[in-house]
């Protein structure tokens, strides 16, 4: 990466009608389990959390300052399923198949009783980003403050970028999140709302050059951010036998070792966790930081 590219970048960073239109277009991944450029905003003992991050621009031989990326993370008789969506990359998914086929087997979505809804949507694929951002504050963790790290959000997240972009009333300016110059720091504000992490109260600041508009620090904070193509990269994502394999395992058909060739030969633990997987706010909230909740207990 040369001085070259930033300089391209600096240029072309004003084109907000593009962006927006991709943002609401969104269109993500390989796991990110034990994965050090990982920064998920930590929360107190009472549930309350509180970070200030910079999104970051498209990085170099990057379109956009994000991708979108689904995964699954519910459990079974046979322990937790937890991984990544195929989707992603637009390959067959084996929970996605096993969703549909629920649903076609009552003929609809109507007619299909509320027992086997529940199921789906417990099973259902959840929707998240990953963009670089630059750590302002991190209470809880400060030793991640002034790093380039990569952030996976949810909806919720992602809707507040696009009101930044396309402000819902007249009166209100339009913000490009990602932008060094004329961005502004995201206040996550974190609560505890009926058991699950809550995020409507973050907010961003008022606009203001990060590093002081300094050219020379701007580049090198370039420089570090990280490449997000790899999480669209359907090379990095494993073969259709590997998640079915582990869901039939999941979901208590099978007991048998699967081959070489699935290349799953993780144990599946059966974990009792402390979120419902079943309501309806876990499944429409954050379902990200819902995942990483997951991750954290299978990796226990």
């Amino acid at each position: 990466m040369s001085n070259t590219a930033f300089a391209k970048m600096k240029k072309k960073r004003n084109n907000v009608a593009d962006l927006t239109a991709k943002l609401e277009t969104a269109g993500g991944k390989k796991k990110d389990y034990g994965d050090d450029r990982m920064w998920y905003p930590a929360v107190e003992k009472s549930g309350n959390g509180y970070a200030v991050i910079r999104f970051l621009p498209p990085s170099e031989n990057n379109d956009v300052p994000f991708v979108k990326v689904f995964s699954h993370g519910f459990q079974g008789a046979g322990g937790w399923y937890i991984d990544e969506c195929p989707t992603t990359v637009e390959q067959e998914c084996p929970v996605c198949k096993m969703n549909q086929a629920l649903v076609s087997s009552h003929g609809n979505w109507d007619a299909t009783p509320d027992k086997d809804k529940t199921l789906v949507r417990t099973r259902k694929r959840r929707e998240g980003y990953v963009s670089n951002v630059l750590i302002m504050e991190d209470p809880q963790n400060p030793e991640n403050e002034g790093k380039v790290m990569l952030f996976k959000y949810g909806k919720k997240i992602f809707d507040k970028l696009i009101d930044a972009l396309s402000p819902e009333f007249k009166d209100d300016e339009p913000l490009n999140p990602f932008d060094y110059w004329e961005g502004a720091d995201f206040k996550i504000k974190i609560r505890k709302v009926e058991g699950y992490r809550n995020y409507d109260r973050s907010e961003f600041d008022a606009p203001t050059e990060l590093l002081g508009g300094d050219d020379d620090k701007l580049s090198a904070l370039y420089e570090s951010q990280y490449d997000l193509r790899e999480f669209v990269n359907p090379e990095n994502f494993k073969p259709f036998a590997f998640y079915e394999s582990k869901l039939n395992r999941v979901m208590g058909k099978t007991q048998v070792k699967p081959s070489a060739d699935s290349g799953d030969d993780s144990p599946v633990e059966t974990i009792k966790p402390k979120v419902d997987t079943t309501s309806d706010d876990a499944s429409e909230g954050e379902g990200d930081d819902m995942l990483n909740y997951f991750e954290k207990l299978a990796n226990e």
